[in-house]
């Protein structure tokens, strides 16, 4: 905006807004001319960007905006909540310890970003399983996309929540790769889920499935259940499950 004393940031995401009384929110008279920033484009003299924290928390809550990259072993579960934002760098390898989770709730947000050539890790640090990915009520809007998520419990609980999961590889995980259940509204798209237990149960929610490779995994591909959800599922290859590819409860 040309009225960088009239904006302020979204505390998560630190985008910028007008506010109500800034002149560029007021039409100006016929003939001005209107330029990309307004103003005849001319851009702020300064723009805000968070503060990240490059420390990560080991264990507890992050309330505050973290980057995590490198090599990380938790120490226990670690929750993101309201305001905190964890973003997580591509190559980035987190080593969660027997049954710890990585919670994302109360309004927190993770965007974990890897590349093809350079996914995020997220693993057991010993030979027992970890909690998993957890998402749950106002975890909204979060974001994983070239990741390899393996030796969970669940590897990823979705609850109230509708985080997009993307481009991924879900493995070895001891009960089910992605659990979906309580009105959650996840997007799933393009990911590998083999070598599970289960691949993906549906409970009560609206996930949109699409482009998904499900094989090889000792259970049932995908499992629904209940009356309350309005699950979509397109375009996905089931293959090669030991049990059903698609079962209803």
């Amino acid at each position: 905006s040309s009225d960088p004393g009239y904006l302020y940031p979204m505390p998560i995401t630190g985008d910028l807004l007008l506010t109500i009384v800034a002149p560029a929110t007021t039409a100006g008279p016929i003939g001005d001319e209107l330029g990309a920033y307004g103003n005849g484009g001319a851009p702020a003299s300064a723009l805000y960007l968070p503060d990240f924290n490059t420390t990560p928390t080991l264990s507890g809550v992050v309330t505050s905006h973290e980057r995590w990259s490198g090599d990380i072993e938790l120490s226990d579960a670690v929750s993101v909540e309201w305001p905190g934002r964890l973003v997580i760098d591509p190559g980035t390898v987190i080593r969660m310890p027997a049954g710890a989770y990585l919670h994302i709730g109360g309004g927190g947000l993770l965007e974990a970003v890897g590349t093809a050539d350079a996914p995020i890790t997220f693993e057991a640090s010993g030979e027992t399983a970890w909690g998993g990915l957890a998402f749950t009520s106002q975890g909204a809007n979060s974001l994983i996309r070239y990741a390899h998520i393996s030796g969970g419990d669940t590897c990823v609980t979705i609850d109230h929540a509708s985080p997009v999961i993307e481009s991924s590889v879900i493995t070895g995980c001891a009960r089910v790769a992605i659990e979906n259940s309580q009105y959650s509204s996840a997007i799933l798209r393009n990911n590998q889920l083999s070598g599970n237990q289960s691949a993906i149960t549906i409970q009560d929610a609206s996930p949109r499935i699409e482009n998904n490779l499900i094989i090889n995994n000792a259970g049932i591909g995908v499992a629904l259940s209940g009356y309350e959800g309005t699950p979509q599922l397109r375009y996905n290859t089931l293959d090669y499950n030991s049990g059903a590819g698609i079962e209803f409860a």
